[in-house]
């Protein structure tokens, strides 16, 4: 557990160029004091994977998906990688679950696209079926999208039926999804803390409240893009390439309406169309760097963070990888450790291999 309180719990994104790799960065993860590592999951590798490898090599921190595609694979198979994973780390995993985009849940998964806030509803109540029914010898679940019926069906050395599961959420139907069935949200890298305080905690709350739970048992992780480098020059061109690629998506809009950015998301959007990377980052502004990431030196980094998590309960440090080359992702990755680690002395040392 991490005890310096100016950060709160951290959590550590494994977004290293190979799976061999995320493996190693869980164990030194786990060395420098963080409380946590979390795998993501987009179109290039399984973030199942990776936590199966890292279970086997630490013995502390906790372990989760940040996300795991919702509607990518059934309900059941979610379900048993789920508890799997559980079993091999001796109940330290989380299931994190998201819908992704419209564009990805069609372009990259072949997945249904439309009421995604009530098929994730779903998902997690069929998933929540499947944890419960270690003895009970059949699986059944029926809702409006989402159906399960297995028969026989039976589990042995099941450690928990209530894995905790989380949901990625932006907009506000989604975040009130969350407050209503899940254990935890996980904020996507865009959201801000404005945005986390004036909208999604108010649709958590509401979402909770309906099904008459209290909103402090769920558990708001902040996804904050961190750029450490000794030349802050680099890391802010590098947080601010991942902000314009997110800005392309309409989904969050909401965000950069909220502070002004929108006129400047138009514009990045256009440069889009042909895929000038170069020109969408040169029109982020230093505002937009500010708000949605942690970007410079080392203090610069721990100074910006420790303003940033008292605002939720876990920051989950997710180093900036779109169109970052290999070599930098891995120096990003050991500044976050030196910078953040807990009390130990060269927590990294040379680049994981």
């Amino acid at each position: 557990m991490s005890t310096d309180k100016r950060y709160g719990q951290l959590g550590l994104l494994l977004e290293m160029p190979t799976q061999r790799e995320n493996v190693a960065l869980a164990a030194r993860a786990e060395a420098a004091g963080f409380d946590s590592v979390w795998a993501p999951e987009f179109h290039n590798h399984s973030g199942a994977l990776a936590l199966a490898g890292a279970a086997l090599v630490t013995e502390r921190v906790g372990l989760g998906t940040a996300i795991s595609w919702a509607f990518g694979r059934s309900p059941l198979l979610s379900a048993v990688t789920a508890l799997d994973l559980d079993e091999m780390s001796d109940g330290r995993f989380v299931l994190g679950l998201g819908t992704g985009t419209k564009r990805m849940r069609t372009d990259w998964l072949g997945a249904p696209a439309e009421r995604p806030a009530r098929r994730a509803l779903e998902t997690i109540e069929a998933i929540r079926a499947v944890f419960q029914s270690a003895s009970a010898g059949q699986i059944e679940y029926d809702g409006d999208l989402v159906s399960l019926r297995v028969r026989p069906y039976g589990r042995a050395g099941q450690l928990r039926d209530d894995i905790p599961i989380y949901l990625a959420a932006v907009n506000e139907l989604m975040a009130q999804t969350a407050g209503a069935v899940a254990d935890g949200v996980v904020a996507h890298p865009m959201a801000t803390q404005l945005y986390i305080d004036e909208v999604m905690r108010p649709a958590i709350e509401l979402g909770a409240r309906a099904e008459e739970r209290d909103p402090a048992v769920v558990t708001i992780a902040d996804w904050v893009v961190a750029a450490v480098s000794n030349d802050p020059e680099r890391a802010r061109r590098d947080a601010a390439r991942q902000i314009a690629f997110h800005a392309t998506v309409r989904t969050y809009d909401r965000v950069l309406a909220l502070h002004g950015f929108t006129e400047v998301a138009l514009q990045i959007r256009e440069l889009w169309k042909r895929f000038d990377l170069d020109g969408m980052t040169a029109l982020v502004t230093d505002e937009m760097i500010d708000a949605m990431a942690v970007a410079g030196t080392p203090d610069e980094c721990r100074s910006k963070l420790a303003g940033r998590a008292g605002n939720t309960d876990l920051a989950l440090l997710g180093a900036p990888v779109v169109a970052t080359d290999p070599d930098s992702v891995r120096d990003y990755h050991r500044a976050i450790l030196e910078t953040f680690a807990d009390s130990v002395e060269d927590p990294v040392g040379a680049h994981v291999h």
